[in-house]
C-alpha cells in the first residue's frame, strides 16, 4: 500500500505538469476549433529557451523563468498574427495543417540551435531531494511540479471567472459570431488565447526541464 500511495503522490506532480499542456491544448481548441499540433514543441521550445538563459547565458533563475514566460506570450502572438489570422476563412484542416507546419519548423529550429544531446537543468530552480509523509517517500521535484501546476491552473480558473478579458474568451469560446454581435473582438481574443496558451505551455517546459 505505501509503494501504491507513493506512485499516487508522484503521479500527481506528473499529472499536473501534463494538466498544464492540457490546458495550452483545450484554450486553443475552445477557441477557435483549431487542433493545435505544435503543443509538444511549444513546450519543448520553452524549456530549451530556459536552458539557454539559465546555462548559457548565466542569467539569474527568476529573470530566465520571466524572461521564458514573456517569451511564450510574444511567441503565440506572433504564431497567431503570422501565421494563422491570414487562415481565418480556410478550412479547418487547412488551419489544422498549418499548425502541423509550424510543429515541424519550430523542431527543425530547435534542433538548429540546440543540437539534439539531452540538457541539463542547472541545480537550484527546483529543490531536488525527498520528501517524507509517513512513510510515503515522494521526490522534492514532483511535490514542486504539484504545487506550481496548482497554482497555475488555479490562476487561470480565476482569471476566467473574475475578469472581463476572461468572460470574453468564454464567450467566444461559446459562439463566435454571437461574441462578435456583442461588440468582443474575436481576433483579439484569438491572439490572447494563443499567447496565454503558449505561455502555459513553457510553465510546462520549464517544469519538465
Amino acid at each position: 500500500m505505501t509503494t501504491f500511495l507513493g506512485l499516487v503522490a508522484s503521479g500527481l506532480g506528473v499529472g499536473a505538469i501534463y494538466g498544464l499542456v492540457a490546458l495550452g491544448f483545450v484554450l486553443i481548441y475552445k477557441s477557435s476549433k483549431v487542433i493545435n499540433f505544435a503543443v509538444g514543441e511549444f513546450l519543448a521550445f520553452g524549456a530549451y529557451f530556459c536552458w539557454a538563459l539559465l546555462v548559457q547565458a548565466h542569467f539569474p533563475t527568476w529573470l530566465g523563468v520571466i524572461l521564458t514566460l514573456a517569451m511564450g506570450a510574444i511567441l503565440g502572438l506572433v504564431v497567431e498574427h503570422l501565421a494563422l489570422r491570414p487562415m481565418i476563412g480556410q478550412p479547418l484542416l487547412a488551419v489544422i495543417m498549418a499548425t502541423l507546419a509550424i510543429s515541424i519548423l519550430l523542431s527543425g529550429i530547435m534542433t538548429l540551435i540546440w543540437g539534439g544531446p539531452p540538457k541539463a537543468y542547472p541545480h537550484g530552480l527546483i529543490p531536488r531531494g525527498i520528501m517524507e509523509f509517513g512513510d510515503i517517500v515522494v521526490p522534492t521535484q514532483l511535490v514542486w511540479c504539484f504545487v506550481i501546476g496548482t497554482i497555475g491552473i488555479a490562476i487561470l480558473i480565476l482569471f476566467f471567472q473574475r475578469t472581463k478579458s476572461g468572460l470574453f474568451m468564454r464567450a467566444t469560446a461559446e459562439d463566435h459570431q454571437v461574441a462578435q454581435a456583442a461588440g468582443i473582438g474575436v481576433k483579439g481574443i484569438f491572439a490572447l488565447t494563443w499567447a496565454i496558451a503558449i505561455l502555459v505551455c513553457a510553465v510546462a517546459g520549464i517544469l519538465v526541464g
